[in-house]
């Protein structure tokens, strides 16, 4: 090639790497046709002006889809960095995995990996208008941003579905002026807002348990990246300034000295914007670090830096609020100071850069060498392998290795049940989970006994140990364990026709009801046998399911118990080799349940969200939402089962006779949290309070600078309880005589004298969290589960929510025990 040409094309590159750097980047602006803050913007707009921009800088960024909300709408991250890094992402998130393994060490050449995720609480909007200044601002400056030290990965909004039902309501809401007044409806949005996605669940307290489906493609995606630094947008009260790191006590134990060290590090880049413009903000209260599903916690106990923020405002600031101040807070302001601190977080990041990734790769060294926490790791029984499959399942979404051991070990261990140390000889095939692995950390978070809270002001839950959410037998051990990667499982036999007298389904596990749902949306009938009984030499215990299809059914059947992996035992006579025969009266019909859901103003989103979700998306069995508003007027015969989740019901249901009418004519109601109020202390229901024997003047004089605290003996924040079970009972049916809820209210209901007390809390049953003197003392024979019978009907009684937050396993069984087993 000549000199000549070598020139020109040498001027030619310039020339194109002039306008590609020089490029401007068309504003939000521009293609709204309105400036930033004058309005909300609806998620398809956000995702158009991202592509927008991708179209104007192709080869520095890179819009990634990763799924979509169960409404439809589109989830989408953008990548941006240099051109050189944008042409290797997939080279860079293998090199960051192998770094998280072991299998490589760090570089200094390897970017570091930056990841602001906005709007996960839809109504919170501001922070996905902040994105497309956000985005507009570092695509026309590549030289200070778009370079081969950072890759940075912006998530416009992680949640859609809230965001365009909040968007959507206040544009229709507004008038064509701004109206500050604070009464003014659209600084008033009404029921279920826009906090929460589709089915009412708080996607920030999901990131672990991906119940779902928005978690569960995010957490797929971000599990492939493991970023550096996750930072996380919000908004809290109108009245509230700014909240930025450092984070609030408590902080877990585990948290490392760096990631506490970098808390600092954020805070002094934060608050120079803040300062410099007089903005108000503060620091170390409210927002803790240690419940482990948030969008801050979650990611440093996987070697991140994780940082929450929030902007005062919410949906109750709407476009522009009057606070108590005389102060007017625009959209313009919280958008602009989310904007600075996405910046300042970009500026924190890489003045750390080397330390960032020197100290991402030594978190999880460190774990493989040493193991985290008081146990080396942690054996469960595989007394039931359902369970254990339950269990497993997640721990291999969430990355965490285990393993199968041997029988015939003798050892020593912290039994879970007990609070003790006992011994116990392992059994073929008992899982093992070690600390001592890449996501060892991680693992002694979810799985230690008891989590030490240094400061019981806390923000959420303070027991999660994941032995007592699937009520699976543990030992917490001193020493690792020789084990096998995998588990030989016998393979389930193909259910064929046989012309049996009837197919017998054992009824222990939560995933039955999903067979059961579909056997009776299918017409086919199926009986219930109450008692004990045995067949040859194999036992059946009470709530066994008892299928007798008729021949026109018994090839749909067939194809229902392969599809849910279930193998019957299959019998041709009615006679058991002991107890009741299988058309005494011990067994009883189901009937099919034709259930309405009581949800709207007064009840609790995302209480209801949890029942709303179970039966849509966990045994797929139709329900019938019906509304606070217009619930006096429905005519309540047409339905056989009526559940009222959390929430205040004192104005929708005035007068109760005629729900005690419908009661006695064969009614199921289903009375779960605060919604047992319908029926305590009630006039024809035999639901009562406990006596509250506490007596305030023996208590010393309350001090007002320890008034964030002093209500500690009278606080229960999600903590564990045994609660004694009566597996005989319909509603108790599947269980074994103990097992473990979570329990977020203090338990004040007394054992029923006229019913059946099914589950309740017995003394010393506390097993982990934070519960005061006073609810340790309110617990004893306190009321967990309990039916009471009317007329032809019943009255189910839950003190607390079954199925909290979706992820609560051992919940799932009696709250379908309770829409399908009573008789």
């Amino acid at each position: 090639m000549s000199d000549l040409k070598k020139f020109l094309l040498g001027c030619f590159a310039a020339f194109i790497l002039c306008i590609d750097t020089n490029a401007q980047i068309t504003t939000p602006a521009q293609f709204l046709n309105y400036e930033l803050g004058e309005q909300f913007t609806r998620h398809h707009r956000i995702l158009e002006y991202m592509q927008l921009v991708q179209s104007q800088i192709p080869t520095q960024c890179k819009v990634i889809p990763y799924g979509y909300t169960s409404e439809g709408r589109s989830l989408k991250v953008i990548a941006l960095s240099s051109a050189n890094n944008i042409k290797n992402l997939e080279t860079i998130k293998a090199n960051q995995i192998a770094q998280m393994k072991g299998t490589k060490k760090p570089a200094a050449t390897d970017p570091i990996i930056v990841w602001l995720s906005y709007n996960v609480h839809g109504n919170e909007a501001s922070s996905s208008e902040a994105f497309m200044q956000v985005l507009h601002d570092i695509a026309q400056n590549p030289g200070s941003y778009l370079k081969d030290n950072m890759v940075l990965i912006l998530d416009p909004c992680i949640n859609p579905d809230g965001r365009d039902r909040y968007t959507n309501w206040y544009n229709m809401a507004m008038g064509k002026s701004l109206n500050l007044d604070p009464n003014g409806r659209e600084h008033h949005e009404p029921w279920p807002q826009g906090r929460t996605n589709h089915y009412g669940y708080d996607l920030n307290r999901d990131w672990l348990w991906q119940t779902q489906i928005e978690s569960q493609q995010r957490m797929a995606l971000y599990h492939s990246w493991m970023p550096h630094i996750h930072a996380d947008f919000h908004e809290m009260g109108a009245e509230d300034s700014y909240y930025f790191p450092p984070a609030a006590k408590p902080f877990h134990q585990v948290i490392t000295n760096w990631q506490r060290e970098f808390q600092q590090v954020l805070g002094s880049y934060i608050r120079m914007p803040f300062d410099k413009n007089g903005w108000g903000y503060f620091t170390k209260e409210s927002y803790d670090l240690l419940y482990p599903s948030y969008g801050d916690t979650y990611p440093i106990y996987n070697g991140a830096i994780g940082l929450t923020l929030e902007q005062g405002g919410s949906s109750r600031a709407g476009l522009a609020y009057i606070q108590k101040t005389s102060d007017t807070l625009t959209l313009n302001d919280r958008l602009t100071h989310h904007h600075a601190t996405s910046f300042q977080i970009i500026a924190a990041a890489q003045s750390k850069k080397e330390q960032l990734v020197k100290e991402y790769a030594l978190f999880f060294e460190t774990a493989r060498n040493k193991g985290i926490g008081e146990y080396k790791g942690y054996l469960l029984k595989n007394k039931d392998a359902r369970k254990t499959a339950s269990l497993t399942t997640l721990l291999d979404q969430l990355g965490i290795e285990y393993g199968y051991t041997k029988s015939g070990t003798k050892l020593t261990g912290y039994n879970f049940d007990k609070k003790s140390k006992n011994d116990y000889t392992t059994k073929e095939g008992d899982l093992f989970v070690s600390t001592q692995q890449t996501k060892g950390l991680l693992t002694n978070v979810l799985f230690e006994p008891n989590t030490f809270v240094e400061d019981s002001n806390t923000y959420d839950i303070t027991a999660w140990s994941l032995p007592y959410v699937y009520n699976i037998g543990a030992y917490g051990l001193s020493e690792n364990l020789n084990t096998t990667k995998t588990l030989q499982v016998k393979k389930k036999d193909v259910v064929k026709e046989t012309n049996a007298y009837a197919y017998l389904v054992e009824w222990n596990h939560p995933s039955d009801a999903s067979f059961l749902a579909d056997v009776l949306k299918n017409e086919i009938g199926v009986e219930v046998q109450k008692d004990k009984f045995q067949v040859s030499e194999k036992s059946f215990a009470p709530g066994t399911l008892i299928i007798k299809p008729k021949k026109d059914k018994e090839s749909l059947l067939i194809s229902l118990l392969n599809k849910h992996g279930i193998t019957p035992t299959t019998i041709y006579s009615g006679m058991v080799s002991s107890g009741p025969d299988l058309g005494s009266g011990s067994t009883y019909a189901l009937r099919t349940p034709k259930v309405g859901l009581v949800m709207g103003d007064g009840t609790s989103t995302t209480g209801v969200a949890d029942l709303w979700h179970y039966f849509d998306e966990v045994i797929k069995y139709p329900v019938s939402l019906l509304e606070t508003s217009y619930f006096s007027k429905v005519d309540i015969w047409n339905y056989n089962t009526l559940i009222f989740g959390s929430g205040d019901y004192s104005e929708v249901i005035k007068d109760k006779s005629a729900l005690e009418r419908w009661i006695k004519d064969g009614g199921n109601l289903i009375l779960i949290d605060d919604a047992v109020n319908i029926a305590k202390n009630t006039i024809g229901f035999s639901l009562k309070s406990k006596d509250d024997k506490s007596d305030s003047s023996k208590n010393d004089p309350a001090i007002y600078g320890n008034r964030a605290k002093q209500n500690a003996d009278d606080q229960v924040a999600g903590a564990i309880f045994k609660v004694k079970i009566d597996p005989t009972h319909p509603l108790g049916f599947g269980y074994q005589p103990n097992a473990y809820f979570i329990v977020h209210d203090k338990p004040n209901l007394a054992l029923l004298k006229d019913g059946w007390n099914v589950g309740y809390i017995q003394e010393n049953s506390h097993m982990a969290g934070i519960a005061g003197k006073k609810i340790l003392e309110a617990s004893k024979n306190s009321l967990m589960f309990g039916v009471e019978s009317k007329g032809k009907g019943n009255v189910v009684y839950m003190s607390t929510n079954p199925v909290f937050r979706g992820f609560w396993h051992e919940g799932k069984l009696i709250l379908a025990n309770a829409i399908f087993m009573l008789d």
